[in-house]
């Protein structure tokens, strides 16, 4: 009996040792897989800036207030896009017809030596030449078409197409431009509220 008892007891200790060495020698490997679909994003944002004196500036109005005669006002907005388009993308801006009150206008401004037009910026310094007219500057990237002199913006009403104002051709996380508008009115502007209105449209380019 007692040889048996040890005989089993030898044969118990064998197989533990085997089960330890197999358990020692064993591993596992789980694999987890992660997915997620990026969705093609396009953000324009329009944020308030520089108020005119005695006016008001928000994100979906500029307001100049009253403005006399041989007056000049600014009032600025930033411009903000975020896009993960591998081309980039393209803002571009129009106006609805030139400042309106009735069937009085104020003009879009030609500039100091009648250069401006939509596409082409010019000077605007005189306090004699007068008009409705915009200019640019980056505030954190380099998006912005011209930071020089002033242009018009696009007259839809009077036959032109939107103008690009900002840029890039590559994906941006957030460039940041200016748009500074500028308002002066000849002595002989007939009195009245006037108006338009502004679009821009942003585009991506995938």
């Amino acid at each position: 009996m007692r040889t048996r008892a040890r005989l089993l007891l030898g044969v118990l200790a064998v197989a533990w040792l085997a089960s330890v060495a197999m358990y020692a020698g064993a591993s596992q490997s789980p694999s987890v897989q992660v997915s997620a679909q990026v969705v093609p994003a396009l953000r324009l944002e329009v944020m308030p800036d520089a108020a005119p004196q005695g006016g008001s500036v928000s994100a979906a109005a500029i307001d100049f207030g009253t403005i006399g005669l041989g007056e000049a006002k600014s009032a600025s907005q930033r411009l903000k896009v975020t896009c993960n388009a591998a081309g980039g993308y393209t803002v571009s801006a129009s106006e609805n017809s030139a400042l309106t009150s009735g069937s009085d206008t104020i003009p879009d401004v030609v500039g100091d030596n009648g250069s401006i037009t939509v596409s082409a910026a010019g000077p605007w310094t005189s306090a004699d030449v007068y008009g409705f007219g915009y200019t640019m500057s980056n505030v954190d990237g380099s998006a912005a078409e011209f930071t020089s002199g002033y242009r018009q913006f696009a007259n839809l009403g009077g036959g032109k197409a939107p103008q690009p104002i900002m840029s890039a051709t590559t994906t941006s996380n957030g460039d940041v431009t200016r748009v500074t508008y500028k308002l002066n009115v000849i002595g002989s502007q007939a009195p009245g509220a006037y108006g338009n209105t502004i679009t821009y449209i942003a585009t991506a380019n995938y």
